[in-house]
């Protein structure tokens, strides 16, 4: 018992000096750590010492230029700012132009989220012009209700618009300068409010011929998607556009191939869907007109070059730019029949695949 006694006391003692050895270690590298914890402390990292100022530009170009669409997170979204560091989410925060652009579509699958989504950013926002981008595609938006209250302040708006949702559009937009519409469904027609800035419209499918707009202050309009009877009373009330992108899919009825004349207009971009539509160009007379673009179809199958030395010589304009697409007509026979045009694009038509219907059959 005595000798195990002993022995412990002759281990205590040996612990005791590697317990002293270890602390003087410990304790000599604390004081090695101390003036290097110093050095990093006193260091300020160049972005954290920026103006507040600054930091909200730098933010402004880490975001899709205004007015385009962004992400609600993510990448390029202003929300990963805010969980950076404190700073940063004070900063975003107090930056309303990150927040002038509001996007609901169906990622956001919630109902709940979008009328939350949408209200959190009306607010950050504050009082600024509003870029809104409504993209419910499988049907009207919750989220509606909480953005209408900013009407005043929609600068640009693309909506997919339901039957009864229709009445949005009757809100007075006094500031309003871009408007994209799709309808893909039949709705009633659609009388809108005041916009009195408005001169940039895109409408897609049934919102052609279903959406009363001030077409006469517009200077640039596209219809995607429009029946050959939809397009032309709407283009005899915009005698200010200068750029046109006209897409039709259908002949449709009643056809009236009134002329229309577009004096300013300076670029037209024509599609038909493989249609032949050379009526068009017989209709419309544009002076002003320096670039045009349509498929080879559009022109007809008859003589697509006659028909366009036609439209040229009636508009007595100067085109700088001219591209027809899938043609089957070589480049030199558009370059022989018009010289003056400095640039000339033909792309060929691709041949339509030939089925063998001998192929699988037995010798």
């Amino acid at each position: 018992m005595l000798a195990s006694l002993e022995a412990d006391r002759r281990r205590i003692l040996v612990l005791e000096i590697e317990i002293l050895k270890l602390q003087q270690a410990l304790s000599a590298l604390q004081t090695e750590k101390d003036p290097v914890q110093g050095r990093l402390d006193a260091y300020r990292y160049p972005v954290l010492i920026l103006p507040n100022e600054i930091i909200s530009e730098i933010f402004l170009w880490f975001i899709p230029p205004y007015p385009d669409e962004l992400p609600l997170a993510g990448s390029s979204s202003p929300t990963i700012l805010t969980h950076i560091c404190r700073k940063w989410r004070e900063i975003a925060l107090a930056t309303p132009q990150l927040w002038r652009t509001i996007v609901i579509d169906e990622q956001l699958r919630s109902r709940e989220v979008q009328g939350d989504i949408a209200e959190t950013w009306m607010r950050r926002s504050k009082s600024l012009p509003l870029s809104v981008h409504v993209n419910n595609y499988l049907g009207t938006s919750p989220a509606l209700p909480s953005l209408i209250p900013g009407a005043a302040r929609w600068e640009h708006l693309s909506l997919v618009l339901w039957d009864v949702d229709s009445q949005i559009l009757s809100n007075a937009m006094p500031l309003l300068r871009q408007l994209h519409l799709h309808v893909d469904d039949e709705i009633n027609t659609v009388v809108c409010g005041d916009m009195p800035l408005l001169r940039t419209v895109h409408l897609a499918l049934f919102a052609i011929g279903n959406v009363a707009l001030p077409w006469a202050q517009l200077t640039s309009l596209s219809l995607e998607g429009a029946y050959m009877g939809e397009f032309g009373p709407i283009l005899l009330q915009t005698p200010n556009l200068v750029h046109l992108s006209l897409e039709i899919i259908a002949a449709g009825d009643d056809i009236d191939f009134s002329e229309i004349r577009l004096l300013c207009l300076q670029t037209c971009d024509l599609d038909s869907s493989e249609l032949e539509c050379p009526e068009v160009l017989n209709t419309l007379i544009a002076p002003a007109l320096r670039s045009l673009r349509l498929p080879e179809q559009f022109l007809g199958d008859d003589d697509p070059i006659n028909i366009l030395q036609a439209f040229i010589s009636r508009s007595q304009c100067k085109l700088d730019s001219l591209s027809i697409m899938s043609t089957l007509t070589p480049l030199q026979s558009y370059r022989r029949a018009f010289p003056s045009i400095p640039e000339i694009v033909c792309s060929l038509r691709l041949p339509k695949p030939v089925v063998d219907s001998s192929s699988g059959e037995d010798d």
